[in-house]
């Protein structure tokens, strides 16, 4: 469930941001503007601008990122919508006045799995309503006609398209209102009909003790204030979802209450920022921060270059954190289910909690790297960054071996040795039980079953498997970190260096995570969804509240981090190309190769070097695989200009090898089984014209 709740919120900052970038902006930081009161209490978000004219065309003619999006289907309906309203208001040059004027539009679910706008200006007394009144008789007296009727006390206008030869019913344009000082105007009747009944209701959001708390920390001369409220923001993603994913959604109702962010346009950028608040009376997800600091984030040192989805929590003090999970367990009636989940074993005696709390530092993650079509995650982790490497180790380590011995097994039964470069050594352990971790962070973190671990610099790397670790090691060593990648850095430029939950997404890196989620008019679109350079949340405790980041930014030229599972550095350049050789053993291919310094190397295909050993010269004949002794081991064999040599899996010369040629070789040699039976002929032809 919770796996669905950070991809969610990717998708949930991408649909925030587009809307943002539409309807925007400058404003006066005040406490609660009264054109709050006309705001439906149903809004998903609404933003307040006194420039809506300027930002209009500057989303049309110079953010790159806007182009783009507009393009897709499942925006451009509410862009033509906007447009429409717009471009019909700026024709009238006293109509257009209001437009410099402050404006808020709200964003409502419509119940028909779209959503709709709601466009809410003061006006200034009775000339202002007449000029629109005027307005709207002079739009309307060719194509369109206007029918008056009374609700909840005020007039409201329908303003509807002229039947033509074939119509059936006229179609509905939009609907406009004055109430109480205000022009309430919508494509939707509904909207304008909610807006009068909220100006007509004794309570509203300007009456609201956790609007007005976040309200007051709207910033002073930015071009927008945007208000994101959670309670009623499930219902909007569902227009973008697919139908089978609405019910992960509901996460999100839970997360915090109200956002304040302030907007900052730019040509390839969306970026708002501001602050969350989170009520301390209700089960808000943010309250696991209560008494906390930011923390600064070390974990980008780490993790891939090629990580497409990041979910991490930062704390000052772990215990706390862990606390106070369990007390939003416990008041939502599910602590029992989780401490009895804690022990999939009821033979084990091992607190897998307590263990964890007393190695934890300040970093607590969920990694994706590198998605394929076939898998949704190719690679997934939990990396917890620890106080103490060689104790984490230590108890861990204690734990495998009592395991062992439980099992009348060997500690050596559960470890692995990766070796890595420079020498470098790596050992990887297997959990007893790949449910530990699972059962721990369920509900902070995917539920994601992991079977091994390892320690990279101060960090527990936890996996599926042996071989995503060995990619995890691989691109640590070769310096392929998160904090290295150049997009990443460009990116994190306009996020704060200390955090409490930081979500970031790379869109091109993640196609099969998006086409599960998406649905197919938003996925179809996806070659321009992926031109998004990134996409990040970012929350830092503070003062009672947490300070916001959302940002989004564009990059035309995208291109997919490398998508190999591993590299390895060599000692030189590679000196021809790699060769498969059989493992008898394993049954499986590795890798044989020969540098330019005339080093050979045997490689698993994990990325993990077994060997490498230093021959005198550079091999000019193929390499073929023998079974020397007729045990069913097999040995390699090849030649030089002035050697013979036969290696086994294990890097070791074979019994007189390397054999010296009485003349220097022409070519490489050749190796026939004429009946099978392992009797070999060699042949090799030399520089004195011989063949041998």
């Amino acid at each position: 469930m919770f796996k669905n709740k950070f991809f969610l919120l990717a998708i949930a900052i991408l649909i925030i941001l587009s809307f943002i970038g539409y309807y925007v902006l400058n404003k006066e930081k005040q406490t609660v503007s009264p054109i709050v009161n006309a705001v439906p209490q149903n809004a998903s978000l609404f933003i307040k601008t006194d420039r809506l004219d300027w930002i209009i065309e500057h989303l049309h003619d110079d953010n790159l990122m806007w182009k783009e999006l507009a393009q897709i289907d499942n925006f451009s309906s509410s862009v033509k919508r906007l447009e429409y309203v717009y471009e019909m208001m700026d024709k009238h040059s006293e109509v257009e006045n209001l437009l410099d004027g402050e404006i808020a539009i709200s964003v409502h679910f419509s119940g028909k799995n779209d959503f709709e706008l709601l466009y809410i200006i003061p006006l200034d007394g009775k000339s202002d309503q007449a000029s629109i009144e005027e307005f709207m008789m002079e739009q309307t007296k060719k194509n369109a006609t206007i029918s008056k009727r009374t609700y909840d006390k005020s007039e409201l206008f329908d303003v509807k398209k002229k039947l033509k030869k074939d119509d059936e019913l006229p179609k509905h344009l939009f609907s406009y209102s004055f109430s109480k000082g205000f022009l309430l105007l919508s494509v939707s009747s509904i909207l304008v009909e909610n807006a009068i009944r909220q100006l007509n209701s004794d309570y509203s959001l300007s009456q609201s003790h956790s609007f007005k708390k976040i309200a007051a920390t709207a910033g002073k001369n930015v071009q927008a204030n945007v208000y994101i409220n959670y309670k009623n923001f499930t219902p909007l993603l569902q227009r973008f979802i697919q139908n089978d994913k609405h019910e992960k959604l509901a996460v999100i109702d839970e997360f915090a209450d109200w956002s304040e962010m302030d907007l900052n346009l730019r040509t390839d950028a969306i970026l708002l920022s501001g602050f969350t608040l989170a009520n301390d009376s209700l089960h808000r997800f943010l309250n696991l921060f209560k008494q906390q600091d930011a923390v600064s984030i070390e974990i980008t040192e780490v993790i891939p270059a090629s990580s497409s989805l990041l979910y991490l929590y930062s704390f000052s003090d772990y215990s706390l954190f862990y606390r106070n999970y369990k007390k939003i367990l416990d008041e939502e009636g599910r602590l029992n289910a989780y401490l009895t989940a804690l022990k999939p074993d009821k033979n084990e005696n091992i607190a897998v909690d307590e263990l964890i709390k007393s190695i934890a530092k300040n970093e607590l993650a969920y990694v994706a790297t590198n998605p394929t079509h076939s898998q949704t995650i190719q690679n997934e982790y939990f990396v917890l960054q620890v106080k103490d490497r060689y104790d984490a180790e230590e108890k861990l380590k204690n734990i495998v071996n009592d395991y062992a011995l439980s099992k009348k097994k060997e500690l050596t039964d559960f470890v692995k040795v990766h070796k890595g470069n420079q020498d470098s050594k790596y050992i990887l352990y297997a959990l007893p039980s790949d449910l530990w971790m699972k059962n721990l962070f369920q509900g902070l973190l995917p539920a994601l079953k992991v079977s091994y671990f390892c320690l990279v610099d101060n960090y527990l790397i936890f996996g599926q498997n042996n071989e995503n670790l060995v990619s995890f090691i691989n691109a640590y060593e070769h310096k392929k970190t998160l904090a290295n990648n150049i997009d990443y850095r460009q990116f994190s430029n306009s996020l704060s260096s200390k955090s409490s939950i930081l979500f970031y997404n790379k869109s091109v890196l993640s196609e099969s995570m998006y086409h599960d989620y998406l649905n197919d008019p938003l996925f179809n679109n996806f070659d321009r969804i992926k031109k998004i350079q990134g996409v990040a949340m970012q929350l830092s405790a503070s003062n009672g509240m947490f300070f916001t980041n959302l940002s989004m930014r564009y990059d035309e030229k995208q291109e997919k981090t490398s998508n190999t599972n591993w590299e390895i550095g060599l000692d030189a350049a590679i000196q021809a190309k790699p060769k498969f050789v059989l493992n008898h053993q394993t049954k499986e291919q590795e890798i044989f190769v020969q540098d330019k310094s005339n080093k050979i190397y045997l490689i698993g295909l994990n990325g993990e070097m077994h060997w490498k050993k230093q021959l005198p010269e550079k091999i000019k004949s193929e390499i073929y695989q023998v079974d020397f002794y007729k045990n069913g081991k097999l040995q390699m064999l090849f030649s030089s200009e002035n050697y013979l040599f036969l290696v086994d899996r294990l890097g070791n010369y074979v019994e007189n090898y390397p054999i010296k040629l009485k003349n220097p070789a022409s070519n490489g040699l050749v190796v026939f089984d004429y009946d099978r039976n392992k009797k070999y002929r060699i042949l090799l032809a030399g520089k004195d014209k011989k063949v041998y």
